[in-house]
């Protein structure tokens, strides 16, 4: 039957093919194409973070009332030279906000100070007694942070914290030194990069301020003004959640690709009985024999 009717047979087959029903010849799904691609949406919930960079002490006011040839001396401390700072933070991500706690560790020295210094029994910062120019600030601050969103990696972000400054130093000579308990506040700008959802890279600069102290001693007492720093920091940050659950709801579920078919062939249509090669027979009657 197959020699006998080829043209149906082929064309049984291109109907098969251009139906998608061959075998290896179904379409992929529409949403095949989406759930390949990489998620950029970060983890809500908890994360770690640790940055490190530099920090560089503004100048700040004293007076003081410690003894010298001269009446109270006034003036001012140089900042400007370039200090270290890291932070260590966990924190919570609810979305576009961040809250945070955060600690940091920053080292600095303020410079020479005004022509008040000069006096002899205020001369500052000199080897002898226990005058140094050398500063060590611990923070401990609450944080909020808004995440700005881009529909890309990059995501910007300000924010701001306060909590408690510990500070030691600056130090006159014949005042008592120690440590001092402050006011600390801080704000940032910054920009984060998504490295994957569940980490990313960030880039901020900082400004931390910390309230004004007295430092007394038998000799008299030493004011300061506020201490106040710019800083700049790289660090990276580490989601603790599990994306996938998130993953699942936002991903479109593919369609399932339909199964091949069997290749059914057409059924060949009934061949027509072909025209008879004897001649029709004649009208007219048979003639009777016998009859003449």
């Amino acid at each position: 039957m197959v020699k006998r009717y080829p043209l149906v047979w082929c064309a049984a087959l291109a109907g098969c093919w251009l139906a998608g029903s061959l075998p290896g010849q179904a379409k992929p799904a529409s949403g095949s194409s989406q759930s390949t691609s990489k998620s950029t949406s970060k983890t809500k919930g908890f994360y770690a973070a640790l940055g490190l960079g530099a920090v560089w002490p503004q100048s700040t006011s004293f007076t003081s009332t410690l003894p010298s040839q001269n009446a109270a001396p006034a003036g001012s401390i140089a900042g400007g030279i370039t200090g270290f700072s890291g932070e260590l933070a966990v924190g919570y991500d609810f979305g576009a906000i961040r809250t945070e706690l955060s600690g940091i560790y920053s080292t600095g020295q303020y410079g020479g100070g005004g022509s008040a210094w000069d006096a002899p029994a205020l001369k500052p910062f000199t080897v002898n007694n226990n005058a140094t120019n050398d500063i060590y600030k611990t923070d401990v601050f609450a944080n909020v942070y808004w995440d700005i969103n881009t529909g890309s990696r990059w995501t910007p972000y300000v924010g701001g914290g306060l909590g408690w400054t510990g500070l030691s130093g600056p130090v006159m000579q014949g005042s008592s030194g120690g440590s001092k308990d402050l006011l600390g506040y801080q704000a940032k700008v910054g920009v984060s990069y998504s490295v994957s959802p569940t980490s990313d890279v960030y880039l901020e600069g900082v400004y931390q301020g910390a309230s004004g102290f007295s430092d007394a001693s038998p000799f008299g007492t030493s004011r300061f003004g506020a201490f106040n720093s710019w800083g700049a920091k790289l660090g990276v940050r580490l989601r603790m959640g599990s994306n996938s659950a998130q993953a699942k709801a936002s991903a479109p579920t593919p369609a399932p690709a339909p199964a091949p078919q069997p290749l059914t062939p057409q059924p060949a249509a009934t061949p027509q009985p072909a025209a008879s090669s004897q001649p029709a027979a004649s009208s007219q009657p048979t003639p009777v024999r016998g009859l003449w």
